[in-house]
């Protein structure tokens, strides 16, 4: 009778490809923070790992945007409604964002 196998825990691990060079450096940090911290992060959790590196991309150009548009825009009336609509965006993704985390346990809250 055979045992079923534990998760593997990612002691190297090269990033995906396809993400940029920052994103890159992200994934690494992050590895090394939870290997640091005594929480590996296991093979089946590498592509939740991506998504919220990826959440966390498409936040910074969302809040780009939205100060892109709020300083180009003195008419607020104008376009209020893409101005509403990039900041549902940025909510959802935020809390998709601390979601993923928390369940990476990478956030500050599951840290304690």
């Amino acid at each position: 009778m055979t045992t079923p196998e534990a998760p593997q825990n990612i002691d190297v691990l090269t990033p995906p490809t396809g993400m940029t060079r920052a994103e890159k450096n992200h994934f690494i940090r992050l590895l090394e923070a939870q290997n640091a911290s005594g929480r590996p992060v296991k093979a089946p959790d590498v592509d939740m790992l991506c998504d919220y590196i990826f959440t966390r991309g498409r936040i910074v150009v969302l809040r780009k945007m939205l100060r892109a548009e709020l300083r180009k825009n003195s008419d607020f009336a104008a376009s209020k409604g893409f101005i509403l609509s990039l900041s549902r965006e940025i909510g959802a993704a935020t809390k998709l964002s601390i979601s993923l985390a928390d369940r990476l346990g990478v956030s500050a809250e599951s840290r304690a």
